[in-house]
């Protein structure tokens, strides 16, 4: 699937299961939506900056990035 697999064409799948109902939820309202219950867990930082470490450099990065979604706890932040 282009997008989750490495440049050298791996990945590292994660299967969730019953273990973690508020994760495996959030996945299957995904697929529900999308057709796919499939999200990429990366790094949340741009090339050559530090990782966001707060609420506020989440914002921030969120503000200077094509990200249309931002979830932090139970909030989601998205941009018109």
């Amino acid at each position: 699937m282009e997008g989750v697999i490495n440049i050298d064409e791996t990945c590292r799948p994660h299967i969730v299961k019953e273990e973690n109902p508020r994760f495996r939820e959030l996945l299957l309202n995904v697929k529900a939506s999308l057709g796919k219950g499939v999200l990429l867990n990366t790094s949340f930082n741009i090339h050559g900056e530090p990782l966001v470490c707060s609420p506020d450099d989440a914002l921030g990065m969120f503000e200077r990035t094509g990200i249309h979604y931002l979830f932090m706890e139970d909030i989601m932040v998205e941009k018109p």
